[in-house]
């Protein structure tokens, strides 16, 4: 995909074309860049995420596409918290919700939901709550105000998963763990985030003291990260091994963390 970006599609740049089918081709490259930076983002190529996020960010601008700048905008917090950078998270967020302006409703809810994250990471949690409570708000309306076809993805499962996460930051676990089934009502074709989504459950039950609900989520892990390769997966495994490394004396913990140390290795 990097080299049809750039031997294919950098040159049509260059070319003469009117305004109209301009902001088409600058839309549709600033596209193709946010995919790709969100893949390398993923394969946890983080340098080559922020360089393409900043050319798509720039063909977003050309195209005068500010929602989709601002989707691009709230990529680099959500990979800005992955990282353990929670105040710049907040700052890239806030960003984009200021310029993705009256957005359709879909987009706001995507947006505020990760502020959500980005709050419950930094310890804030009056502003994470409201985020949600926002993004909540915001995906109810969504079914008559969807937005465009990049937001298709974000259903109440991934609200779901990123109030497990921000809750569960604020040590607010059983509040967490009430979106553990919404955040498993996936579509088949979700199994990234059905893996990453399960191992978060896992987490967020051995943070809360429960040993045996953690063990059996962990446990469900495996048959879901089959075939996936994801550095973000991984992390999360292996979160979810530090949480429950203090009751390794147990055998059955001790049994689960010797079936995660392989998890790495058949993703």
């Amino acid at each position: 995909m990097a080299d049809f970006l750039m031997r294919q599609v950098a040159p049509m740049l260059h070319g003469t074309y009117t305004d109209a089918v301009g902001r088409d081709l600058m839309r549709a490259a600033a596209t193709l860049s946010g995919q790709l930076a969100f893949m390398s983002y993923d394969a946890g190529e983080h340098a080559m995420a922020q360089h393409h996020v900043t050319l798509g960010l720039r063909l977003a601008k050309a195209a005068d596409d500010r929602l989709y700048g601002a989707h691009l905008l709230a990529n680099l917090a959500t990979q800005a918290v992955f990282l353990g950078h929670a105040r710049e998270a907040a700052r890239l967020v806030e960003a984009a919700i200021d310029g993705a302006g009256r957005a359709p409703a879909a987009v706001l809810a995507r947006l505020h939901a990760t502020a959500a994250t980005a709050y419950g990471q930094s310890g804030e949690r009056r502003a994470c709550q409201l985020a949600l409570a926002r993004a909540e708000r915001a995906l109810d309306r969504a079914a008559t105000d969807s937005g465009p076809g990049w937001v298709g993805y974000f259903s109440p499962a991934h609200l779901a998963g990123a109030a497990l996460r921000c809750l569960g930051d604020l040590h607010l676990y059983t509040q967490a763990l009430r979106h553990a089934p919404d955040a498993l009502n996936l579509d088949s074709q979700n199994t990234r985030t059905r893996a990453l989504h399960t191992a978060l459950i896992a987490m967020t039950h051995a943070r809360a003291g429960d040993t045996d609900a953690a063990c059996n989520w962990a446990s469900k892990l495996g048959q879901h990260v089959v075939g996936i390769q994801s550095a973000r997966v991984q992390q999360r495994v292996r979160e979810l091994a530090t949480a429950l490394s203090p009751q390794q004396t147990s055998p059955r913990v001790n049994e689960v963390l010797h079936a995660l140390t392989g998890v790495p290795a058949t993703i």
